[in-house]
């Protein structure tokens, strides 16, 4: 029934999951330390220090875990740490979202990170990729905060990662005339090209509100956390 589902209702239904607080909580047992989130991913890296030379890891599914000082990586059967699996946020670079696709994202470790890594550069593939950044800025900033007791951004950025094959690639629907595509917390939509930002006291862009420089309308976008399947069936 899952291969039935569209990229949307998976991500809704990988979400779900991800705030499954008794999946959570196994998790967090496995990795030691508390855990606020979670997502199944797909990794790419290059293998672990080994006698023999390192190998690329294509496709390894893993639970990525959001902790408060950390990234955890289990493995998929959830019975431990892959080698190395805990990466603290003081090791992380920057984090890329590629803009060419709605689920890839890079993340960049330093000169710090644990011996095991051979390279700094860590691709991750997650059909919930805005929400799982998302708590992972809210994190790394928390953790930065507690280090230092200093207010730093994230250093989150965008930039075209991979190559549109347009063999594979699905097309999308562009903007009706006189219309811009927007996106926010994953949600793709249009709005009529005299709606700009409307800021609020934390950003200037992407607040989810719009407003109309005609005549003041104004459009809230307003994304609800998921909710479990079997709350669902109470409503």
């Amino acid at each position: 029934a899952s291969s039935n589902l569209s990229t949307r209702e998976r991500a809704v239904l990988l979400a779900t999951m991800s705030g499954d607080r008794d999946i959570l909580s196994a998790l967090a047992l496995k990795a030691g330390a508390e855990l606020k989130f979670f997502e199944r991913v797909t990794v790419r890296y290059f293998g672990m220090k080994e006698k023999s030379a390192a190998t690329p890891i294509i496709g390894k599914k893993l639970f990525f875990c959001v902790g408060k000082h950390a990234i955890y990586f289990l493995k998929p059967d959830m019975s431990s740490m892959i080698p190395g699996g805990d990466v603290f946020y003081a090791y992380v670079a920057k984090i890329v979202e590629d803009t060419e696709t709605t689920t890839q994202f890079l993340v960049v470790l330093n000169e710090n990170r644990d011996a095991a890594w051979v390279s700094e550069n860590l691709y991750v593939e997650s059909e919930n990729r805005t929400v799982l950044l998302d708590h992972i800025t809210v994190a790394w900033r928390a953790d930065y905060m507690w280090r230092f007791g200093l207010v730093q951004p994230c250093p989150r950025f965008a930039a075209a990662l991979t190559e549109m094959n347009p063999q594979t690639a699905k097309p999308l629907v562009r903007p009706f005339f006189d219309h811009y595509m927007s996106t926010f917390q994953g949600y793709t939509f249009f709005l009529h090209k005299f709606f700009d930002d409307k800021p609020n006291a934390v950003s200037t862009k992407n607040t989810g509100s719009y407003i109309c420089r005609e005549d003041g309308r104004e459009v809230d976008i307003m994304v609800h956390d998921a909710e479990r399947l079997m709350d669902l069936e109470k409503l």
